[in-house]
C-alpha cells in the first residue's frame, strides 16, 4: 500500500494526491535482498490499483504483472481519466519482457492514450559493488507517435545505489529530441523496517522554470 503527494514550484494546479495498493501473488519476505529490490529480484507477480486526485480531475488505474516459470514477463495496465471539465478519456498499455539473469530485465512496452501511441524499450541490471548492496542501472528509449505532430524520442539513463538493505539514493538523466532539453532527477528511499518506507524525489529540466518534487510513503504487508 502506498500514498503520495507531488507538486511543481512553477506550474499552477500541478499538485497531485495518490493512493495505491499492490497485491503480490507470492510472499515477498526475503532476508537476502535490499527491501526495495525484493520484488525485482524475486521475479514477483502482482495485481494493483491506484487512485489519483488533482485540481483538474481524477484518475483510476488497474494493472498487473505476471512472471512465468521460464522468466518471461507479461504486463498490462488501464487508466480511466475523469476531468472536472470536458470528456473522460482512457489509456492502456501492454508489455513483454524477459529476465536474462536474476538481476537483469529487458522489456518492451506499448501504450495508447487515444491521441498517441508510445513504444518503450528498457533495461534494468543490478551491478554488484563491493561494500554495498549494489547499483541498479536503468536505461530506456521511448518513441511517442502522436496522431497530429512529429514523433518524439526520449532517452533515459539512471541508477540507484544501495548502501545497505534499507537506504538507497538515485539519480537519472533524460533527453527529449523535440525540445532538445535535458532533464534530471534525484531521489532517496529509506526503509525503517521490512514494512515501512518513505521516498523523496526531485525533478528538474534545463529549459523549464521551477522543479517538481514528490514524497511517498509505503507499507508492505
Amino acid at each position: 500500500m502506498k500514498a503520495g503527494y507531488s507538486d511543481h514550484t512553477k506550474l499552477d494546479q500541478a499538485d497531485v494526491w495518490d493512493l495505491g495498493y499492490r497485491y503480490y501473488l507470492d510472499s515477498q519476505s526475503n532476508a537476502q535482498h535490499p527491501y526495495d529490490l525484493i520484488p525485482f529480484l524475486n521475479h514477483a507477480s502482482w495485481v494493483e490499483g491506484a487512485y489519483d486526485n488533482h485540481n483538474l480531475g481524477d484518475a483510476y488505474q488497474l494493472g498487473g504483472r505476471f512472471v512465468t516459470q521460464s522468466d518471461w514477463v507479461l504486463e498490462a495496465s488501464y487508466s480511466y481519466l475523469d476531468p472536472d471539465h470536458g470528456a473522460s478519456d482512457d489509456a492502456w498499455s501492454i508489455g513483454l519482457g524477459k529476465y536474462l539473469a536474476q538481476g537483469t530485465l529487458l522489456r518492451f512496452n506499448y501504450g495508447n492514450n487515444g491521441d498517441a501511441d508510445s513504444y518503450r524499450l528498457g533495461l534494468e541490471h543490478l551491478l554488484p559493488v563491493a561494500g554495498s548492496e549494489g547499483l541498479l542501472l536503468k536505461a530506456s528509449v521511448t518513441n511517442v507517435d502522436p496522431d497530429y505532430g512529429d514523433n518524439v524520442w526520449v532517452y533515459d539513463l539512471g541508477g540507484d545505489y544501495f548502501f545497505d538493505r534499507s537506504w538507497s539514493v538515485g539519480a537519472d538523466l533524460n533527453w527529449n529530441d523535440q525540445s532538445d532539453d535535458f532533464g534530471w532527477g534525484l531521489s532517496s528511499s529509506y526503509w525503517f523496517n521490512d514494512q515501512a518506507n518513505v521516498k523523496l524525489s526531485y525533478g528538474d529540466a534545463e529549459n523549464s522554470p521551477g522543479y517538481a518534487w514528490r514524497i511517498q510513503g509505503s507499507l508492505r504487508f
